[in-house]
C-alpha cells in the first residue's frame, strides 16, 4: 500500500519486476516489487546507514586486516560500495549488477560516486564469476528480490564460484532473509563450502547476516576484533564497538 505522504521519484516495471524510488519522512528509498526497502538514505546525512542489515555486513570489515579488493553481487542503491569508498580509501570495488537501471538509480538517487575505484558490471552474476582472474579479500553477496535472494545466485554452486574468488584470507558475506527457508536449511548449504561461519546479529528477527570463509588460519580472534572494531569507530561514523559484540561464530 502507498502513502499519500510518499513522493515517486522514478518507476519502471510492473509486478515483481516493479521499480519504485520514493520519497517519504526526508528519506529516499529503492523499493522493489510490492513494497520491499532494498535501499535508503537519510537527506539530511546521505552517508548514514540506515537499514539494520547493511550496518551488520559492514562487520565482514573486522574480520580481514588490511581490505582492499572486493566484490559485490547486487547494487541496490549503492549504501555499502558508498560508505567503502567514503571511508576505506584504499580499497577497489568490483559491483556485479544485473539491471542496468540499478546502477542509474544508484547515481542519480543515492549519491553513488563515479570514480575509477568503483567499477560496475551490467551482467549476470552467474555468467561473469567464472571469468573473473581476480581475488578478493572481502565479497558481500545481497541479490534480492521482493521475495528474498535470487535462487540463481543463492546456491552451492555460487558459492563454490565465490570460494574460488577469494584471497587466501578472504570473507563472503551475505544478507540472508529466513521466512522462506528456515536459517538452519540455508546453514547445510553454507557449511558445504564454508568451514568457518559467523553470524550477525545474535538473535535475527527477518534478515541475518552470515560471514563465511575456507581459511580457518586467518581467523582472527574476539580480542582482535574487538580492537578493530574500537579503532575504527574512533575513525568512522559507524559503531562498530556495538556491532562487534552481535558478531558470534557458529558451531
Amino acid at each position: 500500500m502507498f502513502s499519500p505522504f510518499e513522493e515517486t521519484l522514478y518507476q519502471s516495471g510492473k509486478g515483481s519486476e516493479l521499480i519504485r524510488v520514493i520519497e517519504r519522512s526526508k528519506r529516499i528509498e529503492l523499493r522493489f516489487g510490492k513494497g520491499t526497502v532494498q535501499s535508503a538514505m537519510s537527506l539530511h546525512l546521505p552517508d548514514e546507514i540506515l537499514l539494520a542489515y547493511v550496518r551488520y555486513m559492514t562487520t565482514g570489515l573486522l574480520l580481514h586486516k588490511e581490505t582492499q579488493q572486493i566484490l559485490h553481487l547486487g547494487l541496490g542503491g549503492g549504501t555499502l560500495p558508498k560508505f567503502i569508498h567514503q571511508f576505506f580509501p584504499n580499497t577497489h570495488q568490483d559491483i556485479i549488477e544485473k539491471q542496468p537501471e540499478v546502477s542509474l538509480i544508484a547515481h542519480q538517487f543515492f549519491q553513488l560516486p563515479h570514480d575509477d575505484r568503483i567499477k560496475i558490471h551490467i551482467t549476470p552474476a552467474e555468467v561473469l564469476l567464472p571469468q573473473l582472474s581476480k581475488r578478493y579479500d572481502l565479497i558481500f553477496l545481497d541479490t534480492c528480490n521482493e521475495d528474498g535472494p535470487v535462487d540463481e545466485i543463492y546456491n552451492q554452486k555460487i558459492f563454490q564460484e565465490l570460494q574460488k574468488r577469494l584471497s587466501p584470507d578472504g570473507w563472503v558475506i551475505a544478507n540472508l532473509w529466513m521466512h522462506r527457508v528456515p536459517l538452519a536449511q540455508q546453514l547445510l548449504v553454507w557449511r558445504s563450502v564454508f568451514p568457518q561461519l559467523y553470524q550477525v546479529p545474535k538473535q535475527p528477527i527477518s534478515n541475518t547476516v552470515i560471514l563465511g570463509t575456507h581459511a580457518s588460519t586467518f581467523v582472527p580472534d574476539s580480542a582482535t576484533v574487538r580492537k578493530r572494531a574500537l579503532n575504527l569507530s574512533q575513525q568512522i561514523p559507524l559503531d562498530f564497538v556495538r556491532l562487534s559484540k552481535e558478531l558470534i561464530a557458529i558451531s
